[in-house]
């Protein structure tokens, strides 16, 4: 059999450097991209209006330690106050907007991908080939990354210090290989920092997300040497520094420990009623999941998928045979890192999508590690990889089509927006530029579908990463004013300030399923700019400010509106409103704005 030259291998290869170059520019791309659009759509989500309020609630109280939610009237411990402190902090600095809210979660979803990069070029120089160093480009662009990367949320500040931790975990056992004892010291101290993070983040979860998948290793490979680290120094750091927060919060408010350590941490798993004090629970069927992970990592799954494609049992054993005596113990690693949240939560019923972003990296890595050894097939047909010749025909062929079909889904879905009847705005300047990117993207995506020359392959790797990511951002900058008015009190609290100020940032009524955060969020912008102002001149105080209330139905006890009070209503409610003046003829109801999907009342006694 005729080996192919090595002058015919070098004009068939694509420039290693060049890829890596592309990649790099494809990566300041997306940056740039979701920083621009960070503050484009209002905060509209549940959980980004409530943890955008309580950071609020640290400047308008001046108190730091304990953060607070009104809605509940209790100090909000559910969870410890480090992402409420990042938030507060760029309040601090660049004052409270939607943009503010969300640079903590840019900023961790830009170290993530660092940290995933240095995994790469570790695991690069540990096994002398170039497997793992497409990784940051496929977790960047990876949907549901992308798209938390520009929310409020602690999921993404998890799924960073669970990165940073096992690029400690692998320097420590590539220093332990060295005997270096310093170096061994040194990223366990690192480690312990990084848990320490972690844990002030969201508790125990943290540090589980990390050493589960060391669990997994040790028991995979029948022996102990996984785990084998200083733990006793990791915990001495992490308890010791966050020990006053808790010790302090303990003392104020007696009931903390019991609640966050038993209730939040073991009842939550075991018992659909664990005495939640700050909402309802996500309830899903058990092993949802997993259709989590199918989703959120799209448009790189299928590649995950590959080595499994098969009918008979005989298949899924010789791919078992693979992984288990031709995989080396770091690839090991990745397989146990990207199982270990949705394996630790398939019998969990109260779920979010969030919790299997831990995974992600993992992921990133492993399908990078996939891609890599089908392009150095494809240019080195005699070199042996870990994928069998039908696999990487199927990798090649996903390749091939799913830029193409995405282009075309693309199209069709532009299509059906343009010509779908709707009473909402949509951002016409913006969605005649996004027209012009996905045509663009189609071009492109149909010109490689048909070309079969060897550097068309890093070019369809290119258009697979752009798709969710310019499709999130087009999302947010065409749609934003939908989501405005669907999921955001922000227009209608604009309107009311414009007209009656007095009453935007009052205490209010909400009827049936009003957007509580939301009313709070924006109703209290202007209050915490007015007090950061006050700080800068040494002159803030606490502002304790009414609590809100929300009913499911007309309160009975009308004793609550012998001072003016506003009621928020959807649309979908406001006949059960109408309704209550016969009801309840010793009151006046006086609308006050329209906006959205809501409408604010003025009711008061006659």
């Amino acid at each position: 059999m005729l080996q192919p030259s090595a002058t015919s291998l070098e004009n068939t290869t694509p420039s290693s450097k060049k890829v890596m170059l592309y990649g790099k520019l494809m990566l300041g791309l997306f940056f740039l991209l979701r920083l621009v659009s960070l503050g484009t759509a209002p905060l509209f989500d549940t959980t980004e209006t409530r943890y955008a309020n309580i950071a609020q609630q640290l400047i308008l109280r001046q108190d730091w330690l304990v953060p607070y939610m009104p809605l509940v009237h209790k100090p909000f411990l559910g969870k410890p106050p480090l992402t409420f402190w990042l938030i507060g902090l760029c309040y601090e600095l660049f004052g409270c907007n939607d943009w503010s809210s969300r640079i903590p979660n840019f900023v961790e979803g830009v170290l993530t991908v660092v940290f995933t990069a240095l995994i790469a070029k570790h695991l690069t120089n540990q096994s002398g080939t170039k497997t793992h160093n497409l990784a940051p480009l496929i977790l960047a662009s990876a949907g549901l990354f992308f798209a938390l990367s520009a929310t409020v949320s602690m999921d993404m500040l998890v799924c960073l210090t669970v990165t940073a931790s096992m690029w400690a975990y692998l320097k420590i056992q590539q220093a332990k290989a060295e005997n270096n004892a310093k170096a061994v010291l040194g990223y366990e101290s690192v480690l312990a920092l990084i848990c320490t993070i972690g844990f002030m983040n969201k508790g125990p979860i943290s540090l589980i997300a990390f050493v589960g998948p060391l669990v997994l290793l040790a028991l995979w490979q029948r022996s102990w040497k996984p785990l084998q680290l200083r733990w006793w120094w990791v915990l001495l750091v992490t308890l010791g520094i966050n020990a006053p927060w808790f010790i302090a919060v303990q003392q104020k408010h007696s009931w903390f420990w019991q609640y966050f350590f038993v209730n939040e941490h073991i009842l939550r798993f075991i018992s659909p009623n664990y005495g939640d004090l700050y909402g309802s629970g996500h309830h899903f069927p058990y092993g949802t999941i997993w259709l989590y992970v199918l989703g959120g990592f799209l448009p790189w799954t299928p590649f995950l998928l590959v080595p499994f494609l098969g009918k008979t049992i005989t298949h899924f054993k010789s791919v078992w045979h693979r992984v288990n005596s031709q995989t080396s113990s770091a690839t090991k690693l990745l397989i146990c890192w990207a199982v270990f949240a949705p394996l630790f939560f398939t019998m969990a019923k109260s779920i979010v999508i969030t919790y299997i972003l831990s995974s992600l990296p993992a992921m990133a890595l492993l399908t990078g590690q996939i891609i890599a050894e089908t392009l150095k097939a494809r240019h080195a047909p005699e070199a042996e990889n870990a994928l069998t010749s039908v696999e990487i025909i199927r990798v090649k062929t996903l390749l091939r089509w799913l830029p193409f079909l995405l282009a075309l889904a693309c199209l069709l879905c532009l299509g059906y927006t343009l010509i779908a009847p709707s009473s909402l705005p949509i951002n016409t300047i913006a969605l005649i530029g996004s027209t012009g990117a996905i045509v663009l993207l189609f071009v492109a995506s149909f010109l490689a579908f048909r070309s079969t020359k060897a550097w068309v392959q890093p070019v369809q790797i290119g258009l697979l990463a752009l798709f969710p990511v310019l499709g999130v951002t087009i999302f947010y900058l065409c749609f934003s004013t939908v989501l405005a008015y669907k999921k955001s009190m922000k227009p209608m609290l604009i309107e009311l300030a414009k007209k009656r100020p007095e009453f935007a940032s009052q205490p209010a009524l909400f009827l049936e399923n009003a957007p509580t955060f939301s009313w709070f969020y924006y109703g209290q912008e202007a209050l915490v700019n007015k007090q950061l102002a006050l700080e800068k001149q040494q002159l803030a105080k606490p502002m304790i400010l009414p609590e809100y209330e929300i009913t499911y139905t007309f309160p009975a006890d009308t004793t609550i509106f012998n001072k003016p009070v506003v009621v928020i209503v959807t649309k979908k409610a406001e006949p059960t409103l109408l309704k209550q003046p016969l009801l309840h003829p010793q009151l006046l109801f006086k609308p006050l704005v329209s906006a959205g999907y809501y409408s604010a009342y003025l009711v008061q006694r006659k």
